[in-house]
């Protein structure tokens, strides 16, 4: 009986240290490769239009191969936990999945060469003004037999937002008020116009909205 114990905790043991050393094996990173810290909140609020003429806001996301061996799996888990319209697109590794909704989405597996990062493909498409809060997490897999067990790994939530330039405050201006609209062609447009819109405040910012 003793002997079986011991057997079972050095098993139990070798999951465990397992566990915290494939944690470790995938990062999040921005664009040039710099690691972005596992627990944090970062926020999107630039819009783009991508070939479509649709607006989609970026989550700027890469999974980056830090220290997993060669050919170690790895699954994007994508929590949607504020979605207040549009929807949510991730075309990790490759397939694009569109979601709406408030959800836990789990990606296929892909393997990432080591030193090197994946875009994750993820953004926001919006409909209207609003937010979206999404926590990406990257998940090594690792093999027991002819199963795979998913272990722990880094994650990053991303907070996008559109805000309609007329509710931000005072505070975030500091005063500035509009003084021309142009459209994606630079072209000077009335405020009542449709579409993605670009606007020059007085104290020289310039903002992006969708009207």
């Amino acid at each position: 009986m003793k002997k079986t114990f011991t057997l079972f905790s050095a098993l139990l043991l070798a999951i465990t240290l397992s566990a915290q050393d494939t944690k470790g094996y995938f990062q999040f990173a921005d664009k040039d490769g710099n690691i972005i810290a596992d627990g944090s909140t970062i926020v999107r609020n630039v819009p783009e239009m991508d070939d479509f003429g649709e607006m989609l806001i970026h989550s700027g996301l890469f999974i980056k191969n830090v220290a997993a061996p060669n050919g170690t799996p790895v699954w994007l888990v994508s929590d949607i936990t504020r979605i207040d319209n549009g929807s949510l697109q991730v075309c990790f590794p490759q397939n694009c999945i569109v979601y709406n909704r408030v959800s836990s989405n789990k990606s296929d597996a892909t393997t990432i060469t080591a030193g090197e990062q994946k875009d994750i493909q993820s953004e926001w498409l919006p409909s209207t003004y609003g937010e979206c809060v999404v926590t990406y997490t990257a998940k090594p897999l690792e093999k027991f037999g002819k199963t795979y067990t998913e272990n722990e790994g880094p994650s990053v939530t991303v907070h996008y937002i559109l805000q309609d330039p007329a509710h931000i405050s005072q505070s975030e201006t500091s005063n500035s008020v509009p003084v021309a609209i142009y459209d994606t062609q630079g072209r000077l447009t009335s405020t009542d116009s449709r579409g993605l819109r670009i606007i020059r405040m007085s104290d020289g910012t310039v903002r992006k909205a969708i009207r």
